[in-house]
C-alpha cells in the first residue's frame, strides 16, 4: 500500500511559489518592455527634431555634419533599444 508522505501541501507550497515567480517575471519583463517602447519613442522625437534642423541648415555644412553625426548616434541606440525590445518579447 502507499501511503501519503504528506508531501502533498509542499509540491502545492512549490507549485505556488514557481506560480507567483513566473507572474512576477512577466509583469517586470512587461515594465522594462514599456520603458524600453517610451524611450524609442523619445528618441523617434528628437530624430524627427534633428531631420527639421536639418532642413533649416542646409547651407551651413558644419552644421548638417553634427546633425548627421547625432542622427547616426541616435539610431545606433533605437536599434539597440529595438534589439532588447524584441529579446524581451521572445522571454516572455
Amino acid at each position: 500500500k502507499c501511503r501519503s508522505s504528506g508531501n502533498g501541501a509542499v509540491l502545492q507550497d512549490i507549485h505556488k511559489s514557481n506560480s507567483e515567480y513566473r507572474n512576477n517575471r512577466s509583469r517586470s519583463l512587461s515594465a522594462k518592455a514599456a520603458e524600453i517602447e517610451r524611450n524609442i519613442e523619445a528618441l523617434e522625437e528628437s530624430m524627427k527634431q534633428l531631420c527639421a534642423e536639418e532642413e533649416k541648415n542646409q547651407s551651413d555644412y558644419e552644421k548638417l555634419q553634427s546633425l548627421m553625426e547625432e542622427k547616426g548616434r541616435i539610431a545606433g541606440e533605437i536599434e539597440a533599444l529595438y534589439h532588447k525590445w524584441a529579446e524581451l518579447s521572445v522571454i516572455k
